[in-house]
C-alpha cells in the first residue's frame, strides 16, 4: 500500500504528459501498444500460443467492432462467464442435478421476468418509435414532423405521434391538440 501511494505521488505531476500521449497519431500509438501487449502476454507463460491467441482475439475483436457488435457485453461475458458457470454447477450439485431450482423460487421467477423484459422491450420500443423502420419510412416521419414544426423544432413527442399515425393509429384530433399545446 505504501508503494501504491508513492507511485500515486509520482504520477500526479505527470498527468499532463499522459494526456498529451493521446494527441499522438494512431499510426504511431497503436504499434507501441501492440508491442507492450505482446511483451506482457509472452512474459506470463513464455509460449507462442499465447501470442497467437492474442492476435486471433484482436482480429476477432476488430471484425466484431466493424459489424457494430458492442464490446461491453462480450467483455462482461468473458469476465463473468466462469463465475456464473461455477455457481450453476454448485446449485445443480446441491439439488442433485434437478433443473427446477432455476425456476421455482420467487427470486428466480423475478429474475427470469427481468430477463424476458430486457429481451422484449428494445424491439418493441424500436417498433413503436420508428427507429427500426427502413429509410423511406423514416423520411415519412421527418416530413410529418416538419409539417408539425415548420421552424425545425422537432420534438421527441411529436416524432412519436407521427410514428404512431403512420403506423395506423390515426387519431388526428388528439395529435392536433397535443401539437398545438407543444407550440
Amino acid at each position: 500500500m505504501f508503494i501504491g501511494n508513492v507511485l500515486l505521488l509520482i504520477n500526479i505531476p505527470l498527468v499532463g504528459l499522459f494526456t498529451r500521449i493521446l494527441l499522438m497519431p494512431n499510426w504511431l500509438l497503436v504499434p507501441g501498444i501492440l508491442a507492450i501487449s505482446a511483451v506482457g502476454v509472452y512474459s506470463v507463460h513464455a509460449t507462442t500460443f499465447d501470442l497467437m491467441l492474442m492476435a486471433g482475439l484482436g482480429i476477432a475483436g476488430y471484425l466484431l467492432r466493424k459489424q457494430g457488435i458492442p464490446m461491453a457485453s462480450l467483455i462482461l461475458g468473458f469476465v463473468l462467464g466462469e463465475l456464473m458457470e461455477q455457481n450453476l454447477r454448485r446449485a445443480l450439485s446441491i439439488t442433485n442435478g434437478e433443473l427446477g431450482i432455476l425456476v421455482e423460487s420467487p427470486i428466480s421467477k423475478g429474475l427470469w421476468m427481468g430477463v424476458v423484459t430486457m429481451l422484449l422491450v428494445p424491439p418493441l420500443y424500436r417498433r413503436c418509435t420508428g427507429a427500426g423502420l427502413a429509410a423511406p419510412r423514416r423520411a415519412e416521419h421527418r416530413l410529418a414532423c416538419q409539417a408539425c414544426h415548420p421552424r425545425g423544432r422537432q420534438a421527441f413527442f411529436c416524432y412519436n405521434l407521427c410514428a404512431l399515425s403512420i403506423q395506423g393509429f390515426k387519431n388526428l384530433k388528439l395529435s392536433q391538440i397535443v401539437m398545438s399545446l407543444m407550440n
